[in-house]
């Protein structure tokens, strides 16, 4: 049992590391838009190397009140899914008191275009910069 425990882990590092040597095909610089809970299209930027980067949304033009959590860089984490999807995990409230993590599942449409969903449905599209 202790033998087979030690080899599935084994295999798991080794995966884990074969993945981390090819590269994420996310890795890089991506400009786009995001649907706000108002329904609205709102500017936002994506920064990933392998499994972190940050996510950083602008002002949208309707918001009459400024808040403190828009345009800020937040820490994010990526993990890989089945079927090409990657889930993104944004840790705003590690940045400022206040502020709401959130998560998205994000896909590569093709190797300049991620396209991706909240969990409740709002889209993302981003372009690769």
């Amino acid at each position: 049992m202790l033998k087979a425990l030690a080899v599935l882990s084994a295999s798991l590092l080794a995966a884990a590391q074969a993945l981390a040597q090819a590269g994420n095909p996310l890795d890089g610089s991506w400009k786009g838009f995001y649907v706000t809970q108002a329904g609205t299209k709102a500017k936002a930027e994506l920064s990933i190397q392998g499994t972190t980067g940050t996510w950083r949304a602008f002002i949208p033009q309707n918001q009459g009140r400024v808040n403190p959590c828009f345009d800020r860089a937040h820490p994010l984490e990526l993990t890989e899914q089945q079927g090409g999807k990657f889930k993104m995990a944004v840790h705003a409230s590690k940045t400022m008191a206040g502020c709401q993590d959130f998560f998205a599942t994000l896909t590569l449409a093709d190797p300049t275009h991620i396209e991706g969903k909240f969990g409740d449905g709002r889209e993302l599209q981003f372009e690769r910069k």
